[in-house]
């Protein structure tokens, strides 16, 4: 997070709570995902942004217990029902633990991206009115 200080704009949106940062990577928004909102978690201190391969989404965590390559997915149980279908791609094995792999598309749908580069565009687009209006040209 320290080496993206000053860089990211900050979003409200009050209809995606969890969505509070963007920046910019190239030509693309990203947008920065609290990990513990959208998985309904307690909140915690987040200090890692993890970016997602492919993905426009960047994903705020408190910590990065272990990475490692996955050799193996196995599908999605029937007990994965509503959103969880949509967050993970399916299951892995490490460490003879079962762990839930993510899918990067999970975590913000179309209409959600489609709302915060709207909002991105509009709050552009007063933040250069406002600073033509004092002399500042952008």
């Amino acid at each position: 997070m320290d080496t993206l200080a000053g860089s990211p704009m900050e979003i409200d949106e009050p209809t995606l709570p969890k969505v509070r940062h963007m920046f910019r990577r190239g030509e693309q928004n990203l947008y920065v995902v609290n990990g513990a909102v959208h998985f309904g978690l307690r909140p915690s201190p987040a200090s890692l942004i993890l970016l997602l391969r492919r993905s426009r989404t960047a994903l705020l965590i408190d910590g990065i217990e272990k990475m490692t390559t996955m050799t193996r997915l196995q599908a999605l149980p029937a007990a994965f029902c509503h959103e969880e279908r949509v967050w993970y791609r399916g299951l892995t094995v490490l460490d003879q633990n079962v762990i839930p792999a993510v899918s990067p598309e999970g975590f913000l749908t179309a209409d959600e991206l489609f709302l915060l580069d709207a909002l991105v565009s509009r709050m552009v687009v007063t933040e250069t009115a406002a600073a033509s209006g004092m002399g500042l040209g952008l």
